[in-house]
């Protein structure tokens, strides 16, 4: 690609003049929806700096001195020295979790080496991978086909536009489910809650605004997380509100899809 395709198919994603950073009070939040497991294969999209997944392999393994401050640095040394002996290597970290796997996914090169550096700093190559690619032009067999957590930190017109990627990778395990005696039935989300209720988001009158549903499903395919804007026309399993330092009194809106 051009340098001009790749700005394009930046702008088209995330078509912010300023590139925002994700706040550690809803990595945190996002790491509790997501409930990464043993085995799983967690994506962030537009990774930027790369802090989320190096926040959320640490919350994954229990390092219990995160989220403490906010703080701009993704790599603040108290953080890296995850395994407390000095050094910044994290040893402890991978003894604990060693086949969950993170991925990048960066549009930028110049971003896209920063997240590399900052995750070597935390000790954390084995278990993050950042890779330099357009979402929106990868083809199948892909970073994103092995996924089975995802985070969206997009605006409507990103999802829209990385919605149907997702979908084919769903209908994919759907029919290789169903070609094992599974459920092969189409739908997007598994509950009642539908992402009209965004239009609400930003009225912070309820301070607990943690919407849930109990309906029993069956394993989901992918789960996938977006911040702030919510998927049109699907159904969320669980909408939670974080509240952020740099702007006190607000709160912003993380949403779990099951798919």
């Amino acid at each position: 690609l051009t340098q001009h395709h790749i700005t394009v198919s930046f702008e088209m994603l995330a078509p912010w003049k300023k590139l925002h950073s994700t706040p550690r009070s809803v990595i945190q939040k996002a790491s509790e929806l997501a409930d990464i497991r043993s085995g799983d294969k967690v994506c962030d999209i537009g990774c930027g700096d790369g802090r989320v997944l190096i926040d959320l392999a640490r919350m994954a393994i229990g390092s219990s001195h995160l989220g403490k401050k906010e703080g701009d640095s993704v790599t603040r040394k108290d953080d890296c020295d995850s395994d407390g002996d000095g050094d910044g290597d994290g040893d402890a970290l991978h003894e604990k979790m060693t086949n969950v796997k993170f991925y990048g996914i960066e549009i930028e090169p110049e971003r896209a080496q920063e997240a590399r550096d900052n995750v070597s700093k935390c000790g954390l190559d084995s278990m993050i991978e950042i890779r330099c690619e357009n979402a929106l032009a990868l083809s199948p067999s892909s970073t994103l086909d092995d996924a089975t957590v995802i985070f969206l930190y997009l605006i409507p017109r990103g999802l829209s536009l990385i919605k149907p990627k997702l979908m084919d990778i769903v209908r994919k395990r759907r029919n290789l489910r169903g070609c094992r005696g599974g459920n092969g039935a189409d739908g997007g989300g598994s509950t009642s809650h539908n992402d009209d209720d965004a239009d609400n988001d930003n009225d912070n009158s309820n301070d607990n605004d943690n919407d849930t549903d109990s309906t029993p499903t069956e394993e989901p395919l992918l789960r996938v997380i977006t911040y702030m804007a919510p998927f049109r026309d699907e159904n969320y399993v669980q909408r939670a509100r974080c509240k952020v330092d740099h702007q006190p009194g607000a709160e912003w809106p993380l949403y779990l899809y099951h798919f």
